[in-house]
């Protein structure tokens, strides 16, 4: 049974009133302003690579950088499905199911399809970084959670489908944060210290907060 909140925002397993349904049809996907933001989290990469080649760490010198890339890319995720989210998930059914030009509060569903094309510039170029250094940033349950994930992003933005739902995938970048975070304790030593243990609750807690209890729930 779903809640009352859930059917109001539209989120995965909502019932849809059938009033609110359209029809699927591809509406618009600007792969060229990916191609650009790809090359521009690539040009970011390269300068925190330069910016961690100043570590005394060989591993942060060497991997550094991804990690740096994906704490920018997860803040702003974060910033931007929180403000969508609150919008989108007090809107009518409508405005939560797709995106309508005739709707008045289409403008929240419009910048979420804008806000998602970082994300997905980012998701290619650092699914290419993975494959490249595999398995040292990550291993197949990495490339199978980046593919995943573009799938996903360009069939709602190629269709302008639940922007509730994209917003949230958006939000759910939050516990990346404390997962990089962890990443940079453990490379410098401090795989004892309270730093990490309080990173590791963090991380556990946005995890299920914004992965599992609301989004699945």
């Amino acid at each position: 049974r779903q809640s009352d909140h859930q059917r109001r925002a539209g989120l995965p397993g909502a019932r849809v009133p059938r009033e609110v349904m359209r029809r699927v049809e591809f509406v618009s996907f600007d792969h060229v302003r990916v191609l650009q933001l790809v090359v521009a989290w690539e040009a970011c990469f390269l300068a925190m690579r330069r910016l961690c080649r100043r570590s005394s760490t060989p591993t942060v010198r060497e991997h550094g950088a991804s990690y740096c890339c994906s704490v920018i890319n997860a803040s702003w995720c974060t910033l931007a499905g929180a403000y969508l989210t609150r919008h989108l998930a007090s809107m009518p059914d409508e405005s939560a199911a797709h995106v309508d030009p005739d709707d008045p509060n289409s403008w929240a569903g419009v910048w979420v399809k804008q806000a998602a094309y970082p994300f997905l510039a980012w998701l290619a170029m650092d699914l290419a970084h993975t494959a490249y250094h595999f398995p040292k940033l990550g291993g197949a349950d990495a490339l199978a959670h980046h593919a995943g994930f573009i799938a996903l992003t360009v069939l709602q933005m190629s269709y302008d489908l639940l922007p509730v739902a994209a917003a949230w995938l958006l939000l759910g970048e939050l516990s990346t944060l404390p997962l990089n975070l962890r990443w940079f304790l453990l490379q410098h030593g401090l795989g004892e210290s309270r730093a990490l243990f309080c990173t590791n609750i963090a991380f556990a807690l946005t995890f299920l907060l914004v992965r599992v209890a609301f989004f699945w729930g």
